[in-house]
């Protein structure tokens, strides 16, 4: 899921902009469809991992913390990058499970 993100992002780029950091959020209908988005995928990591309901919001804060990776990083010609998508989806990969790690 998290490499089908980034390279969407990659694609789109434009348009992510737009949806987190710009206009897009002042019309609430765009904001909705962007927010079930997070909610559809956060429901799909849970159930997949079997994760505890304890850690939804961690698992829904890391949508957010991939997209602004992924805008990063694709601001960048691909030619100058120094993370590759591998690197940058392990990384991405990592992080939750470094939080849902931590005792309390």
């Amino acid at each position: 899921m998290v490499t089908a993100m980034v390279e969407q992002i990659d694609r789109r780029r434009s348009f992510y902009l737009t949806l987190v950091r710009g206009s897009g959020v002042a019309d609430p209908r765009v904001s909705e469809v962007h927010d079930s988005a997070r909610s559809v995928s956060t429901d799909r990591v849970m159930s997949a991992l079997g994760l505890a309901s304890s850690l939804r919001p961690v698992v829904h804060a890391r949508w957010a913390y991939v997209e602004d990776r992924a805008l990063s990083w694709s601001g960048d010609p691909a030619s100058e990058r120094t993370e590759s998508l591998d690197e940058l989806v392990a990384h991405c990969e990592r992080v939750p499970a470094a939080v849902c790690a931590e005792p309390g």
